[in-house]
């Protein structure tokens, strides 16, 4: 059996940038060799970034029913691990939707460098 993560450190949360530009944020399952070329994301967001230091997150599949999607590996151009603070905002905004206190309206996060971002 698979050893669950007890750390922001030991999720395999990721940043994909695809052959289509789209950039998007997810949790990665690990595939066996059986699906092929596949990769397992969990609650991807896009990634919208917006100049040189403000982003937003918005649902990739929006209206779908499912948490986990399938995305073929030949549609991945680059992929990179996330900082310990991208996974920490990825994960609240994932379990905050889950619990339902999300709020539907766009909010601002003024990030520790005077940034922000919107989700």
């Amino acid at each position: 059996m698979d050893k669950l993560p007890k750390t922001l450190e030991e999720l395999n949360i990721k940043y994909f940038k695809l052959l289509n530009g789209e950039s998007i944020i997810s949790y990665v399952h690990d595939i066996d060799a059986e699906h092929g070329a596949m990769v397992g994301l969990e609650e991807p967001m896009a990634v919208l970034v917006k100049g040189t230091k403000d982003y937003q997150f918005t649902p990739w599949f929006p209206f779908s029913t499912g948490k986990v999607h399938m995305l073929d590996s030949y549609n991945i151009i680059a992929e990179a691990a996330v900082d310990t603070h991208m996974k920490a905002y990825y994960m609240k905004l994932v379990l905050d939707d889950v619990d339902g206190t999300s709020d539907i309206d766009v909010l601002t996060k003024e990030l520790p460098d005077g940034s922000t971002n919107v989700h």
